[in-house]
């Protein structure tokens, strides 16, 4: 973090109305890399934006890259080292380039409860951390949300090599109306919170990670594992999942599932097209699908 006073004119200009913050970094937000503002332009700084965290991978609340997005003025809290940071992330205008302004305050003493208890203990780090999952989180199901997805999908094709492969699964409940239909609303909710848990635990035990797109639409991402690796393991998993019985003893039903595959590569070009290969597997898989 560099400090405000010793910025260039150009920052000193851009922050005149934040007086509350003292320090800044500018980060790119497609490589993570953080600078500072000097003699009239950008200088690279020292490593990446994360590492000020002491983390190994950019926030999963990148409140940078969502300034960017809704080209507006996000703010979010972080805590390190028993200290709380007030942090503003500030969309830039410098053409050709996606950066962000991150102004930066310590405001741990001037917090009201910011006592000896609740720097001693987790207490207030919890309370941050639940901040920060609501940003990225699905209040349901627990599983990462549409945000989330689109984040961490745009940041792993940026990084992709054929080393590290890189395969989206797509899939959704057959039938989900009926379920609400038949064994009203409350069934097929705990029937979305127990699908939810199940493919969270079975991706999270195969180095991947699981999200909620909406209703009874999920993904699931792999990142490490290639096409022939993840098929063979969800054909697997779905084949068990398709025998287990849900709702309670006076109702009990099964599932099925449609589920779509796609690995990344150099010629898809986006993560979008990525999402939208998967997707359109997926509903080709789909009991009555006409090809339509």
């Amino acid at each position: 973090m560099y400090t405000i006073k010793d910025a260039g004119q150009f920052v000193q200009e851009y922050i005149a109305s934040h007086v509350l913050f003292e320090k800044y970094r500018i980060v790119d937000t497609e490589t993570y890399q953080v600078h500072e503002w000097k003699e009239g332009g950008l200088i690279p700084g020292h490593g990446l934006c994360y590492d000020q965290w002491d983390r190994n991978e950019a926030c999963q609340n990148c409140t940078s890259r969502l300034a960017l997005e809704r080209k507006e003025n996000i703010i979010k809290m972080e805590m390190y080292e028993n200290r709380v940071y007030l942090i503003q992330s500030i969309p830039m205008e410098v053409p050709g380039r996606r950066l962000a302004m991150e102004l930066i305050q310590d405001v741990t003493d001037s917090l009201l409860f910011s006592d000896n208890y609740c720097k001693d203990n987790m207490a207030l780090a919890q309370i941050i951390q639940n901040m920060n999952d609501l940003a990225t989180h699905d209040s349901y199901t627990g599983l990462f949300n549409k945000r989330f997805i689109e984040h961490e999908l745009q940041k792993r094709v940026l990084e992709w090599t054929e080393e590290r492969p890189l395969v989206i699964v797509v899939l959704d409940i057959n039938q989900f109306k009926r379920i609400n239909d038949t064994y009203g609303h409350l069934m097929g909710d705990r029937v979305i919170f127990d699908f939810a848990q199940a493919i969270k635990e079975f991706s999270e035990g195969n180095g991947g990670w699981a999200g909620r797109i909406g209703g009874d639409e999920f993904v699931m991402v792999f990142d490490g594992r290639n096409l022939e690796e993840v098929t063979s393991l969800v054909d697997t998993f779905f084949g068990e999942l398709s025998n287990v019985d849900f709702g309670d003893e006076e109702k009990l039903f099964r599932i099925t599932t449609s589920v779509g595959m796609a690995e990344y590569n150099r010629e898809i070009g986006s993560w979008e097209q990525l999402f939208n290969l998967a997707d359109r597997a997926m509903y080709m898989r789909k009991p009555g699908y006409s090809g339509k």
